[in-house]
Protein backbone atom coordinates (compact mmCIF):
# COMPACT_ATOMS: atom_id res chain seq x y z
CA UNK A 1 0.00 0.00 0.00
CA UNK A 2 1.19 3.31 -1.10
CA UNK A 3 1.46 6.48 1.85
CA UNK A 4 -0.82 7.79 -0.97
CA UNK A 5 -3.52 5.44 -0.58
CA UNK A 6 -3.10 5.60 3.29
CA UNK A 7 -4.00 9.04 3.48
CA UNK A 8 -7.06 8.70 1.29
CA UNK A 9 -8.26 5.27 3.40
CA UNK A 10 -7.44 7.77 6.70
CA UNK A 11 -9.33 10.21 5.18
CA UNK A 12 -12.26 8.28 4.61
CA UNK A 13 -12.24 6.93 7.61
CA UNK A 14 -12.54 10.03 9.61
CA UNK A 15 -14.71 11.45 7.30
CA UNK A 16 -16.94 8.21 7.97
CA UNK A 17 -16.45 9.12 11.92
CA UNK A 18 -17.32 12.73 11.46
CA UNK A 19 -20.50 11.83 9.75
CA UNK A 20 -21.53 9.58 12.58
CA UNK A 21 -20.99 12.19 15.18
CA UNK A 22 -22.58 14.90 13.07
CA UNK A 23 -25.83 12.28 12.65
CA UNK A 24 -25.99 11.13 16.65
CA UNK A 25 -26.54 15.38 17.01
CA UNK A 26 -28.99 15.49 14.78
CA UNK A 27 -28.08 16.31 11.46
CA UNK A 28 -28.57 13.97 8.71
CA UNK A 29 -28.09 15.80 5.44
CA UNK A 30 -24.55 17.29 6.90
CA UNK A 31 -23.75 13.49 8.17
CA UNK A 32 -25.09 11.98 4.16
CA UNK A 33 -22.61 14.90 2.92
CA UNK A 34 -19.43 13.44 4.84
CA UNK A 35 -20.53 9.69 4.36
CA UNK A 36 -20.52 10.34 0.77
CA UNK A 37 -17.09 11.78 1.16
CA UNK A 38 -15.65 8.95 3.00
CA UNK A 39 -16.90 6.59 -0.07
CA UNK A 40 -15.25 9.26 -2.48
CA UNK A 41 -11.53 8.70 -0.79
CA UNK A 42 -12.23 5.36 -0.81
CA UNK A 43 -12.83 5.53 -4.53
CA UNK A 44 -9.73 7.71 -4.89
CA UNK A 45 -7.93 4.84 -2.94
CA UNK A 46 -8.95 2.06 -5.27
CA UNK A 47 -8.08 4.24 -8.19
CA UNK A 48 -4.48 4.87 -6.78
CA UNK A 49 -3.80 0.96 -6.25
CA UNK A 50 -4.28 0.89 -10.34
CA UNK A 51 -1.63 4.12 -10.63
CA UNK A 52 -4.73 6.46 -11.84
CA UNK A 53 -5.25 9.92 -9.95
CA UNK A 54 -7.66 12.56 -11.33
CA UNK A 55 -7.84 16.30 -10.46
CA UNK A 56 -11.56 16.43 -11.39
CA UNK A 57 -14.71 14.84 -8.98
CA UNK A 58 -16.52 13.34 -12.36
CA UNK A 59 -13.62 11.90 -13.16
CA UNK A 60 -12.84 9.96 -10.40
CA UNK A 61 -16.63 8.70 -10.35
CA UNK A 62 -16.33 7.64 -13.74
CA UNK A 63 -13.10 5.91 -13.40
CA UNK A 64 -14.18 4.14 -10.52
CA UNK A 65 -17.22 3.38 -12.02
CA UNK A 66 -15.64 2.12 -15.03
CA UNK A 67 -13.31 0.10 -13.76
CA UNK A 68 -14.63 -1.27 -10.45
CA UNK A 69 -18.36 -0.99 -10.17
CA UNK A 70 -19.71 -1.83 -13.36
CA UNK A 71 -16.70 -5.13 -13.19
CA UNK A 72 -17.51 -6.69 -10.01
CA UNK A 73 -14.11 -5.85 -9.15
CA UNK A 74 -16.22 -4.03 -6.03
CA UNK A 75 -19.23 -6.13 -4.77
CA UNK A 76 -22.69 -5.14 -5.98
CA UNK A 77 -23.70 -3.85 -2.57
CA UNK A 78 -20.96 -1.29 -1.59
CA UNK A 79 -20.39 -0.26 -5.60
CA UNK A 80 -23.98 0.45 -5.81
CA UNK A 81 -25.37 4.01 -5.49
CA UNK A 82 -29.04 5.29 -4.78
CA UNK A 83 -30.65 8.19 -6.49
Amino acid sequence: MTADERDLLEEARDSLEVAKFILSKGYPGYAASRAYYAMFYLAEAFLESEAMAFSKHKEVIATFGRCFAHTGRVARGVAQVHH
